[in-house]
């Protein structure tokens, strides 16, 4: 299948800059015996899927694998910003400022990312893709040579989520300026993650963990009959194996977003990936990734996002406010120091 979101960082590199390790135990000594665990594994948007089942229903593996493929492979023809053939790309490459007509998910996510960005003031856009490009962090994979700084002002008008518009309808989108080029690489993996959990659903599977690159959906139990048990890797697991944040979850969807295993160097100056859509330049400050815990997968993955560009202080000022379960690693000197929302501390495995 070809790839929904490479990734941005190299062709090698796991998409999110974060892993999370699904961790399935089974413990001893349970009264009730387990049930058995069915999983698939494959490659999508440019990093890897995996859904783990635990039921004691016999499974056509091979028969949901290629539901889930199918899947993933549609959302693939509709949104990604790699393949020149897919319905956003050739949303993106029209100048045309006339209503153009997309799928109702397609809408759904944009409608989605426009609440975001107005809780966030621009600070996250799905409109970014020209700034995105100049920075060398386009599907192309190109890299300019110095930092674009003197074409990001003039880029800004082509940007801004106030000219995309989404129809009442939810089956076309609008662009108000002739260059705007949407990027929804901050939202599809969740929005995938949902779609594959609901086949599951549908399917009568109520115990399952379902995982891109890092954003997850959970449901039910586990196969020991207790919560699933999710380990989040810390950004210092490389110089520390095993320095992790577990947490119990049943029902949940969690999202992961960080900026230090994709970015780019220039004579001796590190820039994030991450863009801050109202100045057009990557983010400076020192939160190196932020988990959330939202309504939606595809929600949650949005706001990691935002978070990770809004900066810790802001953050946390909002995870308060709207009783969000919000886990923050930051950079101190040479060393990471986590904070956790009120509402994260339930979730952290004693």
């Amino acid at each position: 299948m070809k790839r929904l979101f490479a990734s941005k960082a190299t062709p090698s590199a796991t998409w999110l800059f974060l892993l999370i390790v699904l961790f399935v135990s089974l413990a001893s000594g349970c009264k009730k015996e387990s049930l058995p665990v069915h999983s698939l594994t494959g490659k999508t948007m440019g990093t890897n899927y995996s859904v783990t089942v635990a039921t004691a229903e016999s499974l056509d593996l091979g028969e949901l694998q290629s539901e889930i493929d199918n899947l993933l492979s549609g959302i693939n023809q509709r949104m990604s910003t790699y393949d020149s053939n897919s319905l956003l790309s050739q949303f993106n490459s029209t100048d045309s400022t006339e209503w153009f007509d997309v799928t109702p998910d397609v809408a759904s996510l944009v409608s989605v990312a426009h609440r975001v960005s107005k809780d966030t003031s621009g600070a996250y856009d799905v409109t970014l893709g020209t700034v995105v490009d100049l920075w060398g962090f386009g599907p192309d994979m190109s890299k300019t040579e110095k930092p674009p700084m003197d074409q990001i002002l003039d880029e800004l008008y082509n940007v801004g989520h106030q000219l995309l518009v989404v129809s009442r309808d939810q089956r076309q989108l609008r662009k108000l300026v002739p260059k705007l080029k949407v990027d929804l690489s901050s939202i599809a993996k969740g929005h995938a993650v949902d779609e594959i959990g609901s086949l599951l659903e549908k399917r009568g599977l109520q115990r399952y963990v379902v995982e891109i690159g890092g954003e997850l959906r959970t449901r039910g139990l586990s196969a020991n009959h207790k919560p699933w048990t999710i380990a989040i890797e810390s950004p210092d697991s490389s110089v520390n194996p095993g320095s992790f944040n577990a947490i119990v979850v049943e029902n949940s969807h969690i999202a992961t977003s960080g900026d230090y295993r994709n970015y780019r160097e220039v004579d001796g100056v590190r820039y994030s990936h991450i863009i801050d859509g109202r100045s057009g330049y990557p983010i400076e400050h020192n939160l190196a990734s932020v988990t959330v815990m939202h309504g939606s997968t595809m929600q949650a993955d949005a706001w990691a996002t935002a978070f990770m560009v809004l900066g810790p202080d802001e953050t946390l000022a909002i995870a308060e406010s709207r009783g969000l379960a919000v886990s923050m690693v930051l950079r101190e000197g040479e060393n990471f120091v986590t904070r956790h929302s009120t509402a994260f501390e339930a979730y952290l495995s004693k």
